[in-house]
């Protein structure tokens, strides 16, 4: 009887199979999560703007000041921002869990111009 499969056909099929699993794995994405706080009062602050950088993958934080967001590597950078406060850069460094915290800018709020119209009727 002829065998079909001989051992060194087995043998690299396996380590070929191997190795893509290791590519797969090696390029995967890993998801980040965490908190965004008020330094001043120490509070959580809704509504940030958590984005990959150099990319359009991002998220807004919840009214709990927590998100989540899958990145393409360990060793992506996140951008946070909030109008009125310093941006931060912040390396993901194969953390899954971040915790970050905004200073007010005091220099940008004074750069703010609001004005209103109202038309009353007598």
């Amino acid at each position: 009887m002829k065998y079909i499969f001989s051992r060194e056909r087995v043998y690299s099929t396996v380590v070929l199979l191997f190795c893509l699993f290791l590519s797969f794995t090696s390029t995967g994405q890993f998801k980040v999560s965490g908190k965004v706080i008020i330094k001043k009062t120490n509070t959580p602050l809704a509504d940030a703007s958590v984005v990959e950088k150099g990319s359009s993958n991002g998220t807004a934080t919840s009214q709990a000041g927590t998100f989540s967001l899958t990145v393409k590597d360990t060793k992506a950078l996140l951008v946070i921002s909030y109008l009125g406060y310093i941006t931060q850069e912040i390396p993901v460094n194969n953390r899954s869990t971040i915790e970050v915290v905004l200073e007010e800018d005091v220099k940008g709020l004074e750069d703010v111009v609001i004005i209103g119209y109202q038309q009353v009727q007598r």
